[in-house]
């Protein structure tokens, strides 16, 4: 089990990468997020809100490695 466990870790971190270069990409081709709290986050973060959002990925990893 400890080898399903790493695996959907390693999942929801490369997800969290993926998500941040896609919403990136996307507002730099001049989207607009539509998510109310993540628009926030990035009109008052600027460009650190990825490591917000990384932050909420590696915490789920690592609630997913500790059960």
């Amino acid at each position: 089990m400890e080898s399903l466990a790493s695996a959907i870790a390693a999942i929801v971190v490369a997800v969290g990468v993926f998500d941040c270069d896609s919403t990136n990409k996307s507002l730099a081709a001049g989207n607009v997020e539509r998510n109310p709290l993540m628009a926030y986050l990035q009109r008052t973060l600027g460009r650190y809100w990825v490591v917000l959002k990384m932050a909420v990925h590696f915490a789920a990893a690592g609630v997913v490695l500790a059960f």
